[in-house]
């Protein structure tokens, strides 16, 4: 594995020393953003939504959970809802942990239930995506 990655360990150092200590801010004169894509607009994030099997396993509707992260993002808060949907498109992960301040959502816990649920059933082969109740995620 070393011997592959070799070539370009140089490049991933000097990035890395490059973009080690950097802040996200927004400056007053910058026009501004509209940082949620519009519902009736479309767009990949509603399609990703709309889409959404780990949604429809979990029994919730798009719309209302694109609502919520639609009105985290207006608030410029952490939106747990983006969190828990953003692991819906990251198939290859294997353990998670929560981060500290991860609440009890009902609509994330049900989510990442779905998520879970679908994965074990992958890797054991089962047919059916919505096996027996799993639990709720603790830390």
């Amino acid at each position: 594995m070393y011997t592959l990655c070799t070539p370009f360990i140089e490049r991933h150092n000097r990035l890395r020393s490059q973009f080690q200590n950097f802040t996200y801010y927004e400056k007053m004169t910058d026009p501004p953003r509209e940082l949620v894509a519009d519902v009736h607009w479309g767009g990949a994030v509603v399609r990703l939504l709309a889409n959404s099997p780990y949604l429809e396993q979990a029994d919730l509707d798009w719309r209302e959970y694109y609502a919520e992260v639609e009105e985290d993002l207006k608030a410029a808060r952490y939106s747990q809802h983006a969190a828990a949907f953003l692991l819906t498109l990251l198939l290859n992960v294997e353990m998670l942990m929560l981060p500290r301040l991860w609440m009890l959502l009902d609509a994330t816990d049900k989510l990442i239930d779905a998520v879970v649920r679908s994965r074990i059933s992958l890797a054991t082969g089962l047919a059916s995506p919505r096996s027996p109740d799993l639990g709720h995620l603790s830390r």
